[in-house]
């Protein structure tokens, strides 16, 4: 088999030697001649026969283009490179003290800079789960006091509203039956303790101007249930000085006597009749 295979191998170089040299049937064959003298028998140049056997082709290009005319550069083929990841040791630098420990080392589980990465994040996912932990227990508790504040609120709201019912009932029954009561000279002597100091604050810090304006203080000390020679008292000491050295003022500006008299019948109207017909 091999013997019939190297047969037609020589025959097909002969063939060859026939084809490239087939020229020179119209020559002297001088070229073939020289080339059987350096030692070629056909097939491809070279020590091994790789040259190639078929000549160059002529191409054909347009005018004035040079060399390498509409030619592309051989693809190579690129093959994706992997992306290397970075495995970083987290446990510090590392040294051997000893060559006696490397086949110790080489009996550690593999890969013991990433199992020590594994266990920090582990462990630091673990703390950060047990603080949300306390987090949200506090959060509850905050939740649960405020409710229980709320209910508190809830109920004292209605006890105060409770209240105010009733009071809108009483108060009424009350307002009634003060309009037909009177004190007797004993009751004002004996509340005029209490109520005579509250008074005088009252009427010193009354303030007095020109304008139709009035405080309520004044009111409220008009309403008051003490005796009427200690009212006069309090007015004679608190309201009227100062009352008169404010009307004094006015009438020495070139005033509008009516706005004046305006302002006299309306302080005037406050006065108790009972106060009015006392002699002082």
């Amino acid at each position: 088999m091999c013997m019939e295979l190297e047969g037609k191998r020589r025959r097909r170089r002969e063939e060859g030697d026939d084809e490239i040299g087939g020229f020179e049937k119209y020559t002297k064959g001088i070229g073939l001649k020289l080339l059987r003298k350096m030692g070629y028998k056909g097939g491809g140049l070279g020590k091994n026969e790789q040259g190639i056997v078929t000549p160059i082709e002529a191409k054909v290009r347009p005018k004035n283009m040079g060399m390498g005319f509409n030619e592309t550069a051989p693809k190579t083929r690129v093959e994706d490179e992997k992306k290397v990841i970075g495995n970083y040791d987290m446990r510090g630098p590392q040294f051997l003290e000893n060559l006696e420990d490397a086949d110790e080392k080489l009996a550690m589980p593999p890969m013991p800079e990433l199992q020590h990465n594994l266990r920090l994040i582990l462990d630091l996912t673990q703390l950060d789960i047990q603080n949300m932990d306390e987090d949200l227990r506090i959060e509850k508790e905050t939740a649960i006091s405020l409710q229980k504040h709320k209910d508190e609120l809830e109920n004292m709201a209605a006890q105060q509203k409770l209240q105010l019912d009733n009071m809108d009932k009483i108060l009424p029954l009350l307002s009634g039956q003060l309009n037909d009561y009177s004190l007797s000279l004993d009751q004002q002597l004996m509340c005029a303790p209490y109520i005579l100091p509250i008074l005088q604050v009252a009427l010193q810090e009354l303030q007095i101007n020109q304008k139709k304006k009035i405080e309520d203080h004044f009111t409220w000390v008009m309403s008051s249930m003490l005796p009427n020679y200690l009212m006069v008292d309090l007015m004679e000491r608190f309201f009227f000085p100062k009352w008169l050295h404010v009307l004094y003022h006015w009438l020495t500006t070139n005033p509008n006597f009516e706005e004046i008299h305006n302002w006299y019948v309306g302080w005037k109207g406050l006065i108790p009749q009972q106060l009015l017909a006392d002699e002082n």
